[in-house]
């Protein structure tokens, strides 16, 4: 794996934003999710929540998103605030609690793609890119996209079992093995990203 930089958790949270407003709105899914990456995110800074800073990130994003004129460059000008991320953050050194590695960066981004039910073109193109200025291998990004596919089509089959009028038991024992298969996968993930 390439060298996995860390990058400000400010900028790493303004792009997880941009992310999920590229197909064109925020859902509630995708805003609980932002909410919870933030707080997890900034839960060991002891001078500053997600709290404090949320209004403050949310504000530069839809400065940035105000700068649109034509619907056809809306994907451009989320390009443009993301890049404008990265220049703030070149010659920028940061502490293990300041900053946050690429490849958590880029979970993080799979993660909010996901959660509102799908995985658009713009989305991975854009988590592409940002793969590119973090300078990560190939294979990371693909077994990270791989990962939370898999993840995404476990949710999907949970919530599928759920509505079907098998017996108590073997839905039970079948949920029971989704959550293994998660945790398999979230496991080997982990392990990927502390390589």
């Amino acid at each position: 794996m390439k060298d996995d930089k860390l990058i400000g958790k400010g900028s790493a949270l303004q792009i997880i934003y941009y992310l999920m407003a590229v197909d064109g709105e925020i859902c509630k899914a995708e805003e609980e999710m932002f909410d919870s990456i933030g707080n997890e995110m900034l839960e060991e800074l002891s001078w500053c929540s997600f709290d404090e800073v949320k209004p403050e990130i949310l504000e530069a994003c839809k400065e940035q998103l105000d700068k649109v004129i034509d619907q056809d460059e809306y994907y451009d000008v989320i390009r443009e605030g993301v890049e404008a991320c990265f220049e703030k953050e070149e010659e920028q050194y940061y502490s293990d609690s300041e900053g946050i590695k690429g490849s958590m960066l880029m979970w993080n981004l799979m993660a909010a793609s996901f959660c509102d039910g799908g995985y658009t073109n713009d989305e991975r193109r854009l988590i592409k890119m940002v793969g590119r200025k973090l300078n990560l291998d190939k294979a990371l990004f693909l077994e990270l996209e791989n990962s939370a596919k898999a993840i995404y089509a476990l949710d999907k089959e949970e919530v599928w079992l759920k509505t079907t009028d098998r017996p108590y038991k073997t839905i039970e024992d079948m949920i029971s093995e989704i959550s293994n298969r998660r945790a398999v996968i979230m496991q080997s993930v982990k392990e990927l990203m502390e390589d």
